[in-house]
């Protein structure tokens, strides 16, 4: 919010914030990247990869019972089974999963990111 506010003050506690990061990091100080101070009033991020997991595996299994439950022939749960297996991943992981065209990138060993 301040770099749209006082963009110039934002950028030069931005830059050494970044300089104090990167100055403990090749002393090895992996542990203490930042000071306390520095830090005050910043929430952790929660990690719910977990939870998302949960959610595709639930969303699949759901799927894949219904469609079993209400008398699907055995030859379309294999292809029900990939799109729902996909969807679920869409659905929960959202933008985090890779494009098609960072999956090529990744057979190719290179990365735009």
């Amino acid at each position: 919010m301040r770099q749209d506010r006082d963009s110039d003050a934002a950028y030069r506690d931005l830059a050494a914030m970044l300089l104090t990061i990167a100055e403990r990091y090749t002393e090895g100080r992996i542990g203490e990247l930042l000071d306390e101070a520095d830090l005050a009033g910043a929430e952790p991020v929660v990690d719910r990869a977990g939870l998302r997991f949960a959610a595709a595996g639930a969303l699949v299994l759901g799927v894949l019972g219904a469609a079993s439950w209400s008398g699907v022939p055995a030859e379309v749960m294999g292809p029900l089974l990939g799109v729902t297996v996909t969807t679920a991943l869409v659905v929960t992981y959202g933008i985090g999963i890779p494009s098609p065209s960072d999956l090529l990138d990744i057979v190719r060993g290179a990365d735009r990111r």
